[in-house]
């Protein structure tokens, strides 16, 4: 699959309601979100708006596409902010994104370096193959 498909498919099953897709289409959708908005502004900017609800998926996701350091670094993000801030109120979670700000960097280089490393299209792709 082309690299051009594998977003042309993450964009088609943004457009979705969440709850129509399917457990395969959940993936696709968490692994993209996760290389998008951390390329665009970092484990902050991820976790702290609306993607942060697929994170759990999205570690599931890298595991399944067989990028299991990709996975430890999102469990490690979730364990940073902590799962019950990452689900809580917002304004508990800003206050926690702020204390592990130097943290979060850390995280952001080594995604970095992954993403320039590591085939995540491939990957992103591994993912797509699994659809119907």
């Amino acid at each position: 699959m082309t690299d051009s498909n594998v977003w042309i498919i993450f964009d088609q099953l943004r457009q979705r309601d969440p709850e129509s897709l399917s457990r395969d289409e959940r993936l696709v959708l968490a692994f993209g979100e996760i290389r998008t908005e951390v390329n665009h502004g970092g484990f902050d900017s991820y976790l702290r708006y609306f993607y942060r609800q697929n994170a759990p998926i999205a570690a599931v996701a890298a595991r399944v596409a067989d990028c299991p350091v990709l996975a430890d670094l999102i469990d490690e993000a979730i364990a940073l902010v902590g799962p019950d801030v990452l689900d809580g109120h917002d304004d508990v979670l800003y206050k926690r994104l702020e204390e592990i700000e130097h943290d979060l960097h850390g995280l952001d280089q080594r995604f970095y370096q992954l993403e320039n490393t590591a085939d995540f299209d491939r990957a992103q792709g591994r993912l797509l193959a699994r659809l119907p």
